[in-house]
C-alpha cells in the first residue's frame, strides 16, 4: 500500500495486519481498536511477567554477592555487580516499578 494517501487508521490497521477488504470506516475503527486493545493487554502482561522474573533474578544475584562478601571475599563477581548496577539504572530510567505490580 502506498503511504501517500494513508490515514492514521489505515496505517494502524496495516501495522496490526488487519485485512481491510473494503470495510466501512466505522467497522474498521472497531476492528482496529479491539485488536489494538488485545495486543496492548498481551504486551503489558508479557512486560510485567518479564520484569518480575528479571527482578527476582537480580535479587538472587545480590544475595549471592552479599553472602560472598560476608564470607570475606573482596569485590566478588565484579562483572555481575556491574550488570546489577546497569539493571538498577535501566529499571529506574524505564520506570518499570509499576510493571512489577501488574
Amino acid at each position: 500500500m502506498s503511504t501517500k494517501h494513508a490515514t492514521p487508521l489505515s496505517m494502524l490497521a496495516d501495522l496490526l495486519k488487519i485485512k481491510r477488504n473494503n470495510l466501512p470506516t466505522e467497522k474498521l475503527t472497531d476492528v482496529v481498536c479491539a485488536t489494538a486493545r488485545i495486543r496492548i493487554k498481551a504486551t503489558t502482561h508479557k512486560l510485567g511477567g518479564t520484569t518480575r522474573f528479571v527482578t527476582a533474578m537480580a535479587q538472587e544475584l545480590q544475595e549471592i554477592i552479599g553472602e560472598a562478601e560476608a564470607a570475606g571475599c573482596k569485590n566478588p563477581f565484579p562483572a555481575t555487580q556491574g550488570l546489577l548496577k546497569e539493571w538498577e539504572v535501566f529499571y529506574q530510567v524505564m520506570n518499570l516499578i509499576g510493571e512489577v505490580a501488574e
